[in-house]
């Protein structure tokens, strides 16, 4: 399966997203489509050999909309952008002058003993005059009408097609009125009717753009981090010339200086520095940087200057890879989104039914025409699906950048949702509650061998592994000098231990169960059995010290009502030691890489939400069965590949943060949905006419359709203020 992002341009609200991910979800191949309005990008996953991106493209077309490939670079295509601030004040003068003509017009035209000068207002050339300023104001909006009713016409309507409609039917019929030598111009004219409502979405829609813009602002921050260009060095010379970044190849030498953004990823291989990655992790203070460390796109030097080698390029640096998947998770939809999607779909259909039955039922009954056609208007300016198509994907955007910000990397919208619903917390032990650098505490020797024989073919077999207690068992090795052996038929069992030959030796090096070594297990930490040529012959004893925010952090997870649990290889003893300091009353030892999965899906049967903790390759199964993973940095690439959640910092202080985060999210979006459904359904109650003694006028309800989507944005912008310690 292939997955691609597309830019959708010409969509204007919930029920445009709605039509374009139906269409293209009817593509014979296509596996998953999401269409977010709110970053105007379609996600798809489609089999390639049944879809390409031209049928796509040719099919979003179809229903009226534009979709490009999405590029990931740095040159990103700019949002559509409206009318400008200087047009939309000019319109928001002519509706409202039009409106305050037309009000006095009414008045006049009741009062037929008012003096000359006020009766004028009710002359016919009046309300001539505020159809033309009327038509000034449609035509600078012209787009409205333009896709509006493009849009009806391919039977897909949506917000443009509300507002075309109201906004031509008002303004037809008091022309038709106006144009009338019998009737009574002032009193049946409603030119203000239709140019408030457009005016006032205009407005509404530029204090919207805005506002959405303020959602992204986490994302742009992270994609400008990245020069655009970088001092490379020649190695003959040791001179360094400015070039652009995309000219830097691999392993080629660039050098930065103290107050310089680093432009790729790199290695130091000279030079001492303090970087800066606070916009990266969210960890304030700088880190120093020495030779063989790591150095990352977008970090800043504080102190000092290095020169390093180029590892990573372009998108494949951090940066870029964090960018990527920011941008996913803003595009992916959250599973509660759908209840906006599906009545989306059929929002505006329904509305303009609603509109034409309400319409003619008042006529039927009243036979007053422009009383007839003034519901009619009424009821189309109040509806707004926009809200509700807004309601969840500004709610994500926020909450995937504010995660970012503070170091936490959220790999979808429903990933951020499920956080929410979390009630038990899994961790692994080694590298994720303890440092994850164990140290050999002791080695003993059974069977008269030597210490130096046991650590020499314990090192040779561990160098084939990257577990801490492999790196352990070998930095020990070349500690004491113990040189290099030949390994063949070497193979890894994971979770248990390693086995092959050493020098023409059979040896097996893991836990008491691989190795079937007698019951020696009586030291305080985990304990490495050494089996050669059929015969245990030793035993390394090692130990990991406890994260200081461990403690801690467990203690802040029990007091939000979470359940937690400890899952580990290691001895019953060790991992039991481990669990009462950190007062874990649940906790199980000895695990294998497939049990810790076994487990998992026992407590998912109890119906737990669960997220699992882990750093290493042998935490990717369990990360993959639990409902969430979440990778704790500095853990392998596998482990974060298989995480839905990945701390960037090292440690484990994020976790209770990012599930507050997903609580305060979806508390958000609930909150803006509501809102959405409340407004819809009591303005449209309203502007049928149906509660006595209540008229709703259509520039009202302009207004307010402008403002229930902009409060939908601020609410969710609110979002940032929350505090998550």
């Amino acid at each position: 399966m292939k997955e691609e992002i597309y830019e959708i341009s010409g969509m204007h609200c919930a029920a445009c997203a709605a039509s374009v991910e139906k269409v293209v979800s009817k593509l014979e191949g296509t596996e998953l489509v999401q269409v977010n309005l709110m970053t105007a990008k379609m996600f798809i996953r489609y089999d390639e050999k049944l879809l390409d991106g031209e049928k796509i493209k040719a099919k979003v077309k179809k229903a009226g909309f534009e979709a490009r490939l999405y590029n990931d670079s740095k040159k990103r295509q700019k949002s559509e952008r409206g009318p400008r601030l200087s047009v939309i004040i000019v319109c928001a003068v002519i509706a409202v002058v039009i409106t305050v003509l037309s009000i006095l017009s009414k008045i006049a035209a009741a009062n037929p003993d008012l003096s000359r000068m006020d009766s004028l207002l009710s002359d016919r050339k009046t309300c001539i005059a505020e159809a033309i300023l009327c038509l000034a104001v449609y035509i600078f909006n012209y787009r409205i009408f333009l896709d509006g009713y493009k849009s009806l016409l391919k039977l897909h309507p949506d917000m443009n097609s509300l507002i075309a409609l109201s906004a031509s039917v008002s303004y037809l019929y008091s022309l038709y009125t106006v144009l009338q030598p019998v009737s009574d111009a002032a009193m049946s004219a409603m030119f203000e009717s239709g140019v408030m409502v457009v005016a006032m979405i205009s407005v509404g829609k530029y204090i919207e753009q805005r506002c959405k813009r303020r959602t992204g602002e986490a994302l742009e921050k992270l994609t400008a981090l990245a020069p655009e260009t970088a001092f490379r060095v020649d190695p003959k010379t040791d001179s360094a010339t400015e070039i652009p970044v995309e000219k830097l190849l691999l392993d080629d030498i660039i050098f930065v200086r103290a107050g310089q953004r680093v432009p790729v990823d790199g290695v130091v291989i000279r030079g001492t520095a303090c970087a800066d990655e606070s916009m990266l992790t969210g960890e304030s203070l700088p880190v120093d940087k020495h030779i063989c460390d790591i150095i990352s796109a977008g970090t800043i030097l504080t102190d000092g200057s290095v020169y390093a080698t180029v590892k990573a390029i372009g998108r494949d640096t951090k940066l870029s890879g964090i960018v990527r998947y920011v941008e996913e998770a803003q595009t992916k939809k959250a599973p509660i989104a759908r209840i906006a999607d599906k009545i989306s779909l059929f929002f505006v259909p329904a509305v303009i039914a609603i509109a034409l039955i309400s319409g003619t039922l008042v006529f039927l009954t009243s036979e007053n025409a422009g009383l007839s056609f003034g519901i009619f208007c009424n009821i189309l300016s109040v509806a707004c699906p926009c809200a509700m198509g807004l309601a969840t994907p500004t709610a994500i955007m926020v909450g995937t950048g504010m995660a970012a910000q503070n170091g936490i990397l959220i790999r979808s919208g429903e990933a951020l949702e499920e956080l929410s619903r979390i009630d038990t917390v899994v961790f692994d032990k080694t590298g994720t509650l303890t440092l994850g650098s164990p140290k050999v505490e002791k080695l003993e020797c059974f069977y008269l061998n030597s210490p130096y024989d046991i650590l020499k073919y314990a090192a040779a077999l561990e160098a084939m592994s990257t577990h801490p207690l492999a790196v352990a068992i070998c930095e020990m090795g070349k500690q004491k000098n113990v040189g290099k052996s030949e390994v063949t038929d070497f193979e890894n069992v994971p979770g248990k231990g390693l086995r092959g030959r050493v020098d023409g030796r059979e040896v097996l090096i893991g836990n008491i169960e691989f190795t079937e070594a007698p019951m020696y297990d009586d030291e305080l930490g985990t304990n490495v059995y050494i089996k050669i040529d059929g015969k245990i012959s030793g035993r390394f004893v090692l130990t990991d010290e406890i994260r200081p925010e461990a403690s801690k952090v467990i203690e802040k997870l029990k007091a939000d009502g979470k359940r937690v649990v400890l899952l580990s290889g290691d001895a019953e003893r060790t991992v039991r030691a481990v669990a009462q300091k950190l007062n874990i009353d649940e906790y199980h030892s000895g695990i294998a890489p497939k049990d810790k999965a076994e487990i998992l899906a026992a407590i998912k049967k109890e119906g737990r939400k669960i997220l699992m903790v882990g750093d290493g390759i042998n935490d990717a199964p369990a990360l993959t069965v639990a409902d969430l993973g979440m990778a704790v940095g500095g853990g392998t690439d596998i482990a974060i590949d298989s995480a839905d959640v990945v701390m960037l910092r090292e440690g484990i202080d994020d976790c209770p943060r990012a599930l507050k985060l997903g609580r305060f999210t979806l508390r958000k979006i609930k909150q803006s949905l509501a809102w959405a459904f409340a407004y819809n359904t009591v303005t449209i109650i309203l502007a049928c006419g149906i509660v006595p003694g209540v008229v709703f006028p259509s520039w009202l309800g302009g207004i307010l359709m402008s403002m229930s989507s902009i409060l939908v944005v601020l609410n969710a912008l609110s979002l940032k203020k929350s505090n998550l310690d």
